[in-house]
């Protein structure tokens, strides 16, 4: 189902002095075996892991399905650009974005100060667990339910510094305070795969998203045979990926 946001995500690195890339640069560096501070199993850089024909192309982001797991793209709503993935089963979810990062330095220092902070004014309550891909943020806000009750609303924020790009996760749900129920969309985010590209990028910038080609062609071939149809009909309506 492809949600649709207001806006992109906020912004996730401290106000740093931006190293800018030149192609050389960047070809330079490409030349270099990869580094990855983290797990020693995944999420992987595609240089890492060639063979990906079993994957969901979306561009920067290659997923591996899962059975029981739904695959679920977030819209930018002024543009329609695609600004997130979602995977979500029966109790739990995480919402995945990658991003351009320094050949030399990563992000998640910087950008989980920012979430206790953020998390912080709110009203809410950090604190960093040791987590199956490092250091998390475990969040709790205030929050108020639809039947009046207060409570809070829990997430898991974890942070993944690759090869000149870093993976943010969001996990909710039963997932975020559950470790064992956690375990499915865990194994998912280890099969990740993130396609940084060769165009030099400033750090922190998001990297481009794309709905699957066999999405883009199934909506293209429903619209043409529409405009063949005498009377208007309503058109196909795309409610997940699995």
């Amino acid at each position: 189902m492809f949600g649709r946001k207001k806006k992109a995500a906020a912004a996730v690195a401290p106000e740093t002095e931006i190293e800018t890339e030149t192609v050389e640069s960047v070809e330079a560096e490409e030349a270099r075996p990869s580094k990855k501070s983290g797990p020693t199993t995944g999420p992987y850089d595609v240089a890492d892991r060639p063979k990906t024909d079993d994957y969901v192309d979306l561009g920067s982001l290659l997923v591996k399905p899962v059975e029981g797991v739904n695959l679920r793209l977030e819209l930018e709503e002024a543009t329609q650009r695609v600004i997130a993935v979602g995977l979500q089963d029966e109790q739990s979810s995480v919402q995945l974005q990658a991003f351009s990062a320094s050949k030399s330095e990563g992000l998640w220092d910087g950008i989980s100060a920012q979430i206790e902070e953020s998390v912080t004014q709110q009203g809410g309550i950090v604190d960093r667990v040791d987590g199956r891909f490092g250091e998390e943020v475990l969040a709790r806000v205030p929050a108020t339910g639809a039947d009046g009750a207060k409570g809070h609303m829990v997430a898991r924020f974890i942070g993944i510094d690759g090869p000149r790009w870093f993976l943010r996760g969001v996990i909710g749900g039963e997932a975020a305070l559950n470790k064992q129920l956690a375990q499915k969309i865990e194994d998912c985010i280890s099969e990740i795969i993130v396609v940084r590209g060769s165009n030099p990028m400033p750090p922190a910038e998001l990297l481009p998203l794309n709905m699957p080609a066999e999405v883009v062609q199934a909506a293209a071939e429903q619209s043409n045979a529409s405009e063949l149809r005498s009377a208007p009909e309503r058109g196909p309506e795309i409610t997940e990926i699995r």
